[in-house]
């Protein structure tokens, strides 16, 4: 599905908070390295003020996104999602911040099944190297194998430009089971919900992962190059 966005003035998402949570002057805050989800590296729940949230997102020019609801600490809350038309670099991590997911009030509705967060290895093969990434999966249903159902349904559904861009997806194993994590989130940890599995995020990531590759050989190269100018 794409991604649809609402264009709000200042006092519209200052009501629109207000609906969220009325009466709030601060509130829990997911932030993201992907402008259209939190559905990458995460920085962890901040909690910011109304006032410096609106200060943040006017400098950085904003946009609301379609996304109402995010599994954070193990449950769905209700939020705002707010994706930034200029990205900006958190002061204590270093990371660059596309988003940010405003947090309401959890679901009061019981979510129907069980939550199982898989373990998965994303594969990309190029023609003088490969490359892989790891990542947790969140599915809700009745029982494991209906999880593990959806997964495969999932990735069968993606298609692929040509042959050379397939991407392998394999679910971790140890003694023969699929790996499960913690629904909470690591701070290094790249996670999805299903719904939100797509190859357009999946290829981001791989692209990001080339450029820290890239950058990491040429370095590298500029390193031997002086050393052997030493000698």
């Amino acid at each position: 599905m794409k991604m649809t966005y609402k264009n709000l003035s200042l006092n519209e998402l200052k009501q629109t908070l207000n609906i969220l949570l009325p009466g709030a002057k601060e509130f829990e805050v997911e932030l993201s390295l992907h402008g259209d989800g939190p559905v990458t590296l995460y920085t962890g729940v901040e909690v910011m003020s109304l006032d410096n949230i609106l200060e943040l997102v006017e400098k950085q020019g904003f946009k609301v996104n379609d996304i109402d609801g995010v599994n954070s600490g193990g449950e769905m809350k209700k939020c705002v999602g707010i994706t930034l038309n200029k990205s900006f670099i958190h002061d204590k991590t270093k990371e660059n911040i596309e988003a940010l997911f405003i947090l309401g009030d959890a679901y009061e509705e019981e979510t129907k099944g069980i939550l199982y967060s898989f373990l998965i290895r994303a594969e990309k093969k190029h023609p003088n190297h490969s490359r892989s990434i790891d990542f947790s999966v969140d599915i809700v249903a009745e029982n494991i194998e209906i999880a593990k159902s959806s997964f495969f349904e999932k990735i069968n559904s993606f298609i692929f430009p040509s042959k050379e861009e397939e991407i392998r997806f394999i679910p971790m194993t140890y003694d023969g089971e699929w790996v499960e994590m913690e629904p909470e989130e690591d701070d290094d940890e790249v996670r999805f919900q299903i719904e939100d599995l797509t190859l357009e995020r999946i290829n981001k990531i791989f692209l990001t992962v080339d450029k820290i590759h890239e950058i990491y050989e040429e370095a590298e190269k500029e390193f031997f190059e002086e050393l052997e100018k030493e000698y």
